[in-house]
């Protein structure tokens, strides 16, 4: 098992919330904004710039995450389901 350590951080009340809300909004959780800090840490740099995803984008990755979910008996469904989705 890797070795871990724990980081604390004190903020302002609300600066936890608000900061959650901001990356939600780029598709972020804390801990993966953590990791990226911990990234730019070992390259000696801050990560690069983080910009929310477009509306197109967040559609996209919508779709794609409900479209995992589905199983067919049949390539023939699932060939069906494909042409019926752009309605």
């Amino acid at each position: 098992m890797p070795e871990t350590d724990n980081v604390r951080a004190r903020s302002g009340r609300g600066h936890k919330e608000r900061a959650a809300a901001a990356l939600a909004g780029m598709g972020l959780p804390i801990s993966d904004a953590i990791r990226l800090l911990k990234l730019g840490a070992g390259e000696r740099r801050l990560p690069s710039e983080a910009k929310a995803p477009k509306p197109m984008t967040r559609e996209a990755k919508a779709e794609r995450q409900s479209s995992e979910d589905k199983a067919f008996a049949a390539f023939a469904d699932s060939l069906a389901d494909l042409r019926n989705t752009g309605d």
